[in-house]
């Protein structure tokens, strides 16, 4: 084992949130500004959890509308609204915010989403689960699932909620 100087040392603190209070308030519109420095602390909380494909910003103690996914590719999603919902898929899902618990919930297997940026009224759709070259069924269902469990978090509803009973 190679002791580095102290300089050298990194230390990491997780700004993962347990709090189910937090984690219940919906959240507010995020503002153009607002994106650029949240994902990048998304981005940068991420990469510490290896299990992770996904994490919001009331995750990380931060009350906007933003969210990412990394399941085969790299998405950002802001002050989110669906279009189109269709289908139901039924699969185990966990959460960074409450470690080693698992639940059966039940999801869209399609989607349509909208995302939309505040002020600019700019908005950018985006569909998940449907077919994209090169990628198998279960990793397109799994980012559509993703990006409905981060959803989720931006309005305070948890994966227990979706549980099936």
């Amino acid at each position: 084992m190679t002791i580095l100087p102290t300089t050298m040392q990194q230390t990491y603190k997780s700004r993962i949130v347990y709090d189910t209070d937090v984690l219940r308030q919906k959240c507010e519109d995020a503002e153009p500004d607002d994106v650029d420095d949240i994902v990048q602390l998304l981005s940068e909380e991420l990469k510490h959890h290896f299990d992770g494909i996904g994490l919001s910003a009331p995750q990380i103690g931060i009350n906007k509308k933003i969210a990412i996914v990394n399941v085969f590719r790299p998405l950002v999603i802001v002050n989110p609204f669906y279009i189109k919902k269709a289908g139901k898929m039924f699969l185990e899902e966990g959460c960074l915010s409450f470690p080693n618990e698992f639940v059966q919930v039940q999801r869209y297997k399609n989607i349509i989403i909208d995302n939309r940026i505040a002020i600019q009224g700019l908005g950018h759709r985006q569909k998940f689960g449907f077919p994209i070259n090169g990628c198998c069924v279960e990793e397109i269902e799994l980012e559509c699932a993703a990006v409905q469990h981060e959803i989720d978090h931006l309005f305070g509803i948890l994966f227990y909620d979706r549980k099936v009973k």
